[in-house]
């Protein structure tokens, strides 16, 4: 503290000794102005040189006394950062990858033209996995048992005595674009507002969803277990998972919502032009702040590493939060670390239309994946 006294009286004085100068600048430019205007003239910049000095001077002795009055633990903002590395894109197959889920002893992948893809937890390949359709397939689910949704109604389920995919009709001919399961039974949504529930026993049936917009993701909120879908112009449709009927909901956005995830009584959905909105213990659904412009296609929850460092301190840990990810290959992680807020961690490459967490696997249009690996 003794140093910013010292350095607040040496920024007085200056102030000091500046004003008294220019005040008998002052006095001599009057009394100029009364006789001619040229010494006037001469005068005029040493006047506003010395005016403008003083102000510097005195900014520089007021900022001293704030510096003084601040507490001696003030430090610089700390700097927070992905604890890992990327790795390149690197190709799958020749078709859009949709949706991606680790089930089964490695991670299911699914695309156009009933493409799906397997890699077990210890390969370092991707085999094809025949479907038996030739149908778009959109979402995959990984509760018990493992099924596949997608264009004309498709549904398939995995067998996994006979390690093969076993249609089922849905009763639809609606594209499918979503699907959330609780426990055995599971809940998809898709075109015109599209909702479609599977039983334990395998038997498909509709459910009310009172929009006939275009539903584009589906989640199950925890601890009640209901069931929540967003779809074109911000559509928001929820209600009990067993109940034959689903409520709209007032939604803060028109932007196309593609997905969501939920984390306890948390709710976040994301869309296109970076759209997000929220709601927690369900309150009303309200906008958040995304920090970009491209469209979002995916979301999840993942446990989040990161690294933090500032003069004199540095720590790394790992904390949950939403994971995001869509066009140009953007991806964007909320609460990394103790920072509130999104912060993109990376861009380019084709647009990611499917994830998994741990390890980050994104899987783009183009039929490529790329991931992180935590350090």
């Amino acid at each position: 503290m003794g140093d910013y006294r010292d350095e607040r009286e040496a920024a007085l004085q200056r102030a000091e000794a500046l004003a008294q100068q220019n005040a008998q600048l002052q006095t001599e430019l009057d009394s100029l102005r009364q006789g001619r205007a040229s010494p006037a003239t001469a005068a005029a910049p040493r006047l506003i040189i010395a005016a403008v000095a003083m102000v510097v001077v005195i900014g520089a002795a007021v900022g001293f006394m704030s510096a003084a009055r601040r507490p001696s633990t003030v430090t610089t903002a700390p700097s927070l950062a992905l604890r890992g590395r990327w790795s390149p894109p690197s190709p799958i197959g020749q078709v859009a990858l949709r949706a991606a889920v680790r089930a089964g002893g490695g991670t299911w992948v699914v695309g156009d033209r009933g493409s799906i893809f397997f890699r077990a937890e210890s390969a370092t390949s991707w085999a094809p996995v025949p479907s038996g359709t030739e149908a778009d397939l959109y979402a995959i689910t990984s509760g018990d048992p493992l099924v596949v949704v997608g264009a004309r109604g498709t549904a398939l389920r995995f067998d996994p005595a006979q390690r093969r995919w076993v249609p089922e009709p849905t009763g639809s001919t609606a594209e499918l674009h979503a699907v959330a399961s609780r426990q055995s039974t599971l809940i998809a949504v898709g075109a015109g507002g599209t909702v479609l529930r599977r039983a334990s026993d395998g038997v498909w049936s509709s459910v009310v969803s009172n929009t006939a917009a275009d539903l584009h993701g589906v989640t199950v909120s925890t601890p009640d277990g209901s069931v929540v879908a967003v779809g074109a112009g911000g559509t928001i449709v929820g209600g009990s998972f067993e109940s034959a009927e689903l409520t709209r909901q007032a939604s803060p956005v028109s932007a196309t919502l593609r997905a969501i995830a939920a984390w306890n009584n948390t709710l976040l959905a994301v869309g296109d032009g970076g759209a997000m909105v929220s709601t927690s213990a369900m309150s009303p659904w309200t906008l958040v702040r995304s920090s970009t412009a491209d469209d979002l296609f995916v979301v999840s929850v993942t446990e989040i590493p990161f690294e933090e460092s500032r003069p004199g301190y540095s720590s790394s840990g790992s904390t949950f939060g939403f994971l995001a990810a869509g066009a140009r290959g953007s991806v964007l992680v909320d609460r990394l670390g103790s920072v509130e807020g999104w912060r993109p961690v990376r861009a380019g490459g084709g647009a990611v239309r499917a994830m998994t967490s741990e390890p980050w696997s994104f899987f783009t249009e183009e039929g490529n994946v790329f991931a992180f690996a935590p350090r």
